[in-house]
């Protein structure tokens, strides 16, 4: 199941973007050198009382989203930039205890780069707008199409197995 919802003012979605220059740069090739299919530019951040205000409402908003309660969260979370001709091909996040995967939609002046996960054997675009705040189980099938014009800026983090106290539901 996919939730999505506009969490996030442009101002702060630029905050994220410009806190790039605060942390170093981990992958400049989406960690796979040798493949055009996965290709990205990603910073590492972990939370902090600068970007407290970012955690605690995606925080709020998965235990609201799935019927959960997360605790001890402090799991890294990524910057990621698509330039033109980036993405990244169909795949799962469920690896590492990946339960829950949560992203940001950062910027909007991109053509391309269109989120797609697939549920139930459709196929659903996430909402491009800034601010957009989304969630899905992480064994969903899902990518990004690649970029023909400008940037596409995302926030990325994964809630663990062993950061969910409770879980009511069943996420598929």
């Amino acid at each position: 199941m996919l939730h999505q919802k506009i969490l996030f003012t442009k101002e702060e979605c630029q905050s994220l973007i410009d806190y790039r220059s605060e942390v170093k740069q981990t992958l400049n090739d989406g960690g796979y050198p040798n493949r055009n299919d996965i290709n990205y530019k990603q910073w590492t951040i972990y939370r902090n009382n600068h970007l407290e205000f970012l955690f605690s409402r995606i925080i709020d908003f998965v235990e609201t989203s799935f019927d959960v309660k997360v605790k001890n969260f402090n799991e890294q979370s990524y910057i990621y930039q698509y330039e033109i001709n980036d993405g990244y091909i169909m795949h799962r996040d469920n690896i590492r205890n990946r339960l829950i995967t949560l992203g940001i939609q950062l910027s909007d002046d991109y053509e391309g780069g269109d989120l797609v996960v697939e549920h139930e054997n459709n196929q659903i675009v996430v909402d491009k707008h800034i601010g957009n705040c989304y969630t899905f189980d992480s064994i969903l099938l899902h990518g990004v199409s690649p970029i023909t014009y400008g940037n596409r800026f995302n926030f990325l983090t994964f809630i663990h197995t062993y950061n969910v106290k409770s879980n009511k539901l069943n996420l598929i």
